[in-house]
């Protein structure tokens, strides 16, 4: 059903402003309210404007086009943008908006304090994470204008790198790697895979193949990223299915429709999921990341410090996944491991699925 849309404005006193969006986001309905947008970029002194979106429905192709527009013009008058929102799905539009306008300035957030602190740093979305100081680490931010034109050098690391995933998960990945090496050039795509190497070594060592590729997976999940929240479940489902035999609770249909519910409820849901004693200790590690990535916990121990690491260190590549991932379907979703590559495990698997699924 059809929200009706509506756009407030709203004076933080001094602080910053609040534009807040609800109902079904179509260029139709953002134009008849753009001028009053624009008003506000002409004369507010703050230059700190907070999109609350907790309320938004439906967000078509048109719509988020309408959006980034206006977000352009305010990047152009450098405010410092953030949003909001409580569903993971209409983050990953606002991190469409923001990797395509392209803003460095601007970062989705679930929960409104994250979001009113963001507008007090200066830090753009791909500096230094809370997890590590490491700046150098992250690669340099070059989108200045989107999309830009990939040198020819750019196009050879393309097509080599292509070639080394179709070897490894069985996909090129060929737009994406070109979206990665966009944004951050060949050196910087070096320095992301090496960085993404490093984290996986640790997260398995911790949590074992099955529950860190599950858990990359949830993290995406949360940021809004269905690219990355399929892929991954995905590759956790087939190493469980490898290892045991078993049909994993958690896999891309079973987390398709958490993408448009709330994070409370998005949390219980995945709580129920995993209620088989085997899920136990994953369950707990969900639980935990989930407090963490909507601040309600403090890291204390290794564990939650390495699940921050995932947290911060998976909006490196979710930044670019999202150009997919914000349309992507789960059926359409390929293993994230070298298990991709693997075509019979992957028909076995599907089969099993269908006949779960069907009852047979």
């Amino acid at each position: 059903m059809n929200q009706s849309f509506s756009c407030q404005i709203i004076s933080e006193v001094d602080r910053h402003m609040t534009i807040r969006l609800t109902g079904d986001l179509t260029a139709t309905e953002l134009r008849r309210v753009a001028p009053r947008v624009r008003s506000v970029l002409r004369v507010d002194s703050t230059r700190r404007l907070l999109w609350e979106l907790n309320a938004l429905g439906s967000a078509d192709l048109g719509g988020r086009r309408s959006l980034r527009e206006l977000q352009r013009e305010a990047y152009a008058k450098r405010f410092r943008c953030a949003y909001v929102a409580r569903r993971p799905r209409t983050r990953g539009v606002a991190l469409w908006i923001a990797h395509t306008t392209p803003d460095e300035l601007a970062r989705p957030f679930p929960r409104r304090n994250q979001a009113v602190g963001w507008l007090q740093h200066d830090r753009d979305r791909l500096e230094a994470n809370e997890a590590s100081d490491d700046r150098a680490s992250r690669g340099e931010w070059l989108l200045r204008d989107y999309p830009r034109r990939l040198t020819l050098i750019e196009r050879a690391a393309r097509a080599a790198f292509g070639a080394m995933f179709t070897r490894m998960i069985g996909i090129s990945q060929h737009k994406l790697v070109g979206e990665q090496i966009r944004s951050y050039g060949v050196g910087g795509f070096v320095r992301y895979l090496q960085s993404m190497n490093a984290l996986y070594t640790k997260l398995e060592a911790r949590f074992g193949p099955t529950n860190s590729q599950l858990l990359i997976g949830l993290s995406a999940l949360m940021a809004g990223c269905g690219y990355c929240g399929y892929g991954h479940t995905l590759a956790g489902a087939l190493s469980e299915f490898k290892e045991t035999g078993r049909l994993h609770p958690l896999h891309p249909g079973s987390i398709t429709e958490l993408y448009d519910l709330e994070d409370d409820e998005v949390a219980a849901r995945l709580d129920a999921l995993l209620v088989a004693p085997e899920h136990a200790t994953l369950r707990l590690h969900v639980g935990r990341m989930y407090r963490i990535f909507l601040g309600e916990r403090e890291p204390e121990t290794g564990e939650d410090l390495l699940l921050l690491d995932l947290l911060e260190t998976w909006r490196w590549t979710i930044e670019c996944t999202i150009i997919e991932g914000v349309h992507i379907r789960p059926e359409d979703a390929w293993p994230m491991s070298p298990l991709g590559a693997d075509e019979r495990l992957l028909a076995r698997y599907r089969e099993a699925r269908s006949r779960r699924e069907h009852g047979r």
